[in-house]
C-alpha cells in the first residue's frame, strides 16, 4: 500500500504525528478506492476525510465522510524511568579513566525511549445506515489487513480494533445521520529529549506554512528541501531560516526551482544579501568533531580517507591528511 514517504512520523507534536498517521492511512487507501475514491478535490471526492475540527457536518448531506477523533494518550513507561538504553547524546564534556563528565548540554540534551498507548475512533456519516456501514466495512479490514503498513509509520502495535454498531446522529430537527464507529487502540514508539528543538527552517507554499517530515525533507547539508508531492505549477515556495555561518534569520526567501508540478526539489538562492555561497540552514549539515588515525607502521605516511561504496564518508572531509608526530594524529 502506499504511504505518504518512508520511516516514521515526527513531528515533534504527538497529537499531530497520531492524527496524521490515521488520516493519511484513510485517504490513501480510499484514493485507491473504485465506488468510495477520495480525492483531494472538495467538489470531486466520493468520501470526505478529515479530522473531526476540520469539517462542517452539514457536508454529509452531499456526501459520506470518515470524520478522525483521536482519544486519550498515555505512557506505558515500560523502560525503567522512562530511559532508554541511548541515554544521552554525545555532546562533549570531559573525559576520564571512568568515561565523559556529564555538561549541562548532556545533562539538557538526554533522551528517551517509551511506548505511548492510545486510542482513535473513526466516525463513518452518511444519510443512509447501509452506506455507512459498508464504509466502515471497509475500513475495518483495512485496518487489520495493512498492519505491517502502520508499524512502518511508527505503530507499534495494534492492540485492539472493534466495529461498533449503527447509530442516528441528528444535527437539528431537519438533519439526521447514520454513524458507525470503527475504533482503534495502539502502542507507539516514541523517542523524546528535554531540550527544545530548534526550529530554524519554516517553510510555505502558498503563504501556508507546510510540516517538515510529512510534506517536505531538508537534503544536501541543508541547502535545499524535497517535497513528497510536487507543487502544483503556478504555485509560490517560500522559506524562512536561520543562516548556518551568519546566525541572521532570512524571512520569506523564495526558492530557486521551477514549479511547475512535475520538479519537488527547491534550494535556498545564493547571493543577493540572503545568503552567501556554501551555507545553509542552521542545524541541519554536517558537523566534524574529529579524526583520529592511528598509524603503527614504522614510517610515517599520508592517509587517504575517501567516500566508500556505501557512503561511509561524508565527501565534504573525503582526501588526504598528513600524519605529524608518531603513532597517532588527531
Amino acid at each position: 500500500m502506499a504511504g505518504a514517504g518512508k520511516g516514521n512520523i515526527t513531528t515533534g507534536n504527538i497529537s499531530l504525528d497520531i492524527k496524521y498517521i490515521f488520516i493519511s492511512f484513510c485517504q490513501y487507501f480510499f484514493a485507491q478506492h473504485t465506488k468510495f475514491k477520495w480525492t483531494t478535490d472538495i467538489k470531486t471526492t466520493k468520501l470526505v476525510i478529515a479530522d473531526k475540527n476540520a469539517v462542517e457536518l452539514e457536508i454529509v448531506e452531499k456526501r459520506p465522510a470518515i470524520i478522525v477523533s483521536r482519544g486519550a494518550s498515555a505512557w506505558t513507561n515500560i523502560n525503567a524511568g522512562q530511559r532508554g538504553f541511548e541515554d544521552s547524546l554525545p555532546m562533549g564534556g570531559t573525559q576520564t579513566l571512568h568515561g565523559p563528565v556529564d555538561t549541562s548540554d548532556t545533562i539538557k540534551n538526554n533522551i528517551w525511549t517509551d511506548l505511548l498507548q492510545g486510542t482513535v475512533t473513526f466516525h463513518v456519516l452518511s444519510k443512509s445506515g447501509i452506506q455507512a456501514e459498508e464504509i466502515a466495512s471497509e475500513l475495518f479490514v483495512a485496518l487489520t489487513a495493512y498492519k505491517q503498513d502502520l508499524r512502518a509509520k511508527g505503530i507499534h502495535k495494534v492492540t485492539a480494533l472493534n466495529f461498533g454498531e449503527e447509530q442516528l446522529l441528528r444535527t437539528n430537527a431537519s438533519i439526521e445521520y447514520s454513524t458507525v464507529p470503527v475504533n482503534l487502540s495502539f502502542l507507539m514508539q516514541k523517542t523524546l529529549r528535554r531540550g527544545e528543538t530548534a526550529n530554524n527552517c519554516k517553510v510555505y507554499l502558498n503563504s501556508v506554512e507546510v510540516l517538515e517530515h510529512i510534506h517536505y525533507i531538508v537534503k544536501s547539508n541543508g541547502t535545499c528541501i524535497e517535497f513528497l508531492n510536487a507543487p502544483e505549477a503556478g504555485s509560490t515556495v517560500a522559506v524562512t531560516y536561520v543562516d548556518s555561518n551568519t546566525l541572521t534569520t532570512h524571512s520569506n526567501i523564495t526558492f530557486t526551482g521551477t514549479v511547475d508540478g512535475v520538479n519537488r526539489i527547491f534550494c535556498i538562492p545564493s547571493g543577493q544579501g540572503q545568503s552567501t555561497t556554501g551555507t545553509a540552514i542552521l542545524g541541519y549539515y554536517s558537523m566534524l568533531k574529529a579524526i583520529q588515525i592511528t598509524d603503527s607502521t614504522t614510517n610515517l605516511q599520508d592517509t587517504n580517507v575517501s567516500t566508500d561504496s556505501d557512503g561511509g564518508v561524508d565527501p565534504n572531509i573525503s582526501g588526504t591528511y598528513i600524519l605529524v608526530g608518531s603513532g597517532v594524529n588527531t
